[in-house]
């Protein structure tokens, strides 16, 4: 599955609650970044590609939060590529829109992103950001307490 869609939206919220459903009926699943990929140490990355193609089930969330360097590109390259030859399912989350994934000119971006387009299932995720309907409330109460009424 790919979830798209703006800021705050839900996307990672949806993604969590299927992992957190899959591990209650007793899956491995793995919920992450590219980035948190991007910065695992040396020593550690054999065993966290390892883990990312053992799983059941992956999460990679907030496509394109990750560095623009190209160190930052191939480790993400690795990880995107190693789920996707496991041939097992895996969930992204992101803010581009399908339209400016297929769109990417940079060929790193494009490798990337024309695999996770060929792998799942576009599911649009709209709405207002629930951030900021949190933060209206915020001032409403405290708009409240404030005046007293």
């Amino acid at each position: 599955l790919l979830f798209t869609g703006g800021v705050g939206t839900g996307k990672t919220f949806f993604a969590a609650c299927i992992v957190n459903e899959v591990i209650e009926r007793g899956v491995m699943a793995v919920m992450t970044s590219l980035s948190r990929i991007i910065r695992t140490p040396f020593e550690e990355y054999d065993s966290a590609l390892a883990l990312i193609e053992r799983a059941a089930l992956v999460v990679f969330d907030d496509l394109g939060a990750e560095r623009d360097t190209s160190f930052a590109w191939e480790r993400a390259f690795d990880a995107v590529d190693a789920r996707i030859k496991s041939k097992k399912p895996v969930i992204v989350t992101t803010n581009f829109t399908p339209d400016e994934m297929a769109k990417a000119t940079d060929i790193r971006e494009k490798r990337i992103y024309d695999r996770i387009l060929g792998a799942c299932v576009i599911i649009p995720v709209v709405g207002q950001s629930i951030r900021e309907i949190e933060h209206k409330k915020k001032i409403d109460i405290a708009r409240e307490i404030l005046t007293g009424k």
